[in-house]
């Protein structure tokens, strides 16, 4: 099978592997502070997937956690994600 190329991986609702952190993006522009659950069911993105691209916009001060709260069930902080003001700028 060489010369073929690999058709890009999607994940569940056609979202490319390979762009989670633009996907993440697009849903975050449209939205109040979402937590990974909530990020995941809109992008088909699985949770596990999600942590290092969130850290990622984080650290490069594109995305804020303005708050966090404690799960219910676990005891567990659950950090909301949003856009951070001035953080994204259009074309990027």
């Amino acid at each position: 099978m060489k010369g073929k190329e690999k058709a890009p991986q999607r994940g569940r609702k056609g979202q490319f592997k390979g762009n989670k952190s633009r996907a993440i993006i697009r849903i975050l522009l449209k939205s109040i502070p979402l937590s990974r659950r909530e990020i995941s069911i809109k992008t088909g993105i699985e949770i596990c997937s999600l942590c290092s691209p969130l850290l990622k916009l984080v650290d490069q001060d594109i995305l804020e956690i303005p708050y966090t709260r404690h799960c219910r069930i676990s005891g567990n902080p659950v950090y909301h994600y949003s856009m951070k003001e001035g953080g994204f700028k259009d074309g990027e």
